[in-house]
């Protein structure tokens, strides 16, 4: 599929939710898609305890704070929704890798 979707820019807000046994999770408000196609209106992310400079960067921008969030295409056909990566799991159990995190222009 030459037109396949690999790549995902989304500016959102981030509310902390709790934690798992590889790290911890973050509810996403999506506020706007930069790049990409999502058709949900949140998501839930996981930083991997690893993570710590993603995870202290978050932690520092929750709601009402706006993050630039750019995720890769990780892997197809998860099979829970959620991943023991730094990223989040879509509704059609695709795994979607966290590129980078940024503070979000304001518009």
């Amino acid at each position: 599929m030459s037109n396949e979707i690999s790549q995902l820019i989304l500016v959102v807000t981030v509310s902390y939710n709790g934690a798992v046994g590889f790290g911890d999770l973050f509810d996403c408000e999506i506020e706007r898609v930069l790049t990409g196609v999502i058709n949900e209106p949140r998501i839930r992310i996981s930083i991997l305890a690893s993570d710590k400079d993603t995870l202290q960067f978050i932690l520092a921008h929750l709601h009402p704070k706006k993050l630039k969030i750019g995720f890769t295409l990780h892997k197809r056909g998860e099979p829970y929704k959620l991943s023991p990566i730094s990223g989040f799991v879509d509704r059609s159990n695709t795994s979607w890798k966290i590129d980078f995190v940024e503070e979000a222009e304001e518009q």
